[in-house]
């Protein structure tokens, strides 16, 4: 994937979570964010160690990767995609995993790209009220 077309820090990474929606099936979820600006899409991967050791998690996201960019041409302009592989999703083929990010990309473009006016509250400071004893 060209530099252009990746996410790369926590931030961006960060920011797609909480503005963006979320699409999944059995083997990933894809959050994605509308940022409106008609740059390039972005995307970036996350394969955790449930998925399995270094070797699985390297092929896992090598294919999912693939699957985005080969969907390039499709993918909406001004996009940002962040695409976690759940476990067990080694198990699966080339095929699934590409037909999977193409039905949840257009699911979450059918959607809108946010979450609308829903605002996550912010972090409570100092002790929580429901610990207090009565």
């Amino acid at each position: 994937m060209r530099a252009e077309n990746r996410l790369r820090s926590r931030e961006e990474f960060r920011r797609v979570f909480q503005r963006g929606v979320s699409v999944a099936n059995r083997e990933i979820v894809v959050y994605a964010w509308n940022r409106g600006d008609g740059g390039p899409w972005r995307a970036g991967f996350s394969v955790s160690k449930k998925v399995g050791g270094a070797v699985v998690r390297n092929k896992v996201k090598r294919r999912l990767r693939e699957a985005v960019w080969g969907q390039g041409e499709r993918l909406p302009t001004g996009w940002d995609l962040v695409v976690i592989a759940r476990p067990g999703c080694d198990g699966a083929s080339f095929e699934q995993l590409y037909r999977g990010v193409s039905d949840l990309v257009e699911k979450a473009a059918r959607r809108g790209g946010h979450r609308g006016n829903r605002r996550s509250p912010a972090p409570r400071k100092g002790k929580s009220r429901s610990s207090k004893k009565g």
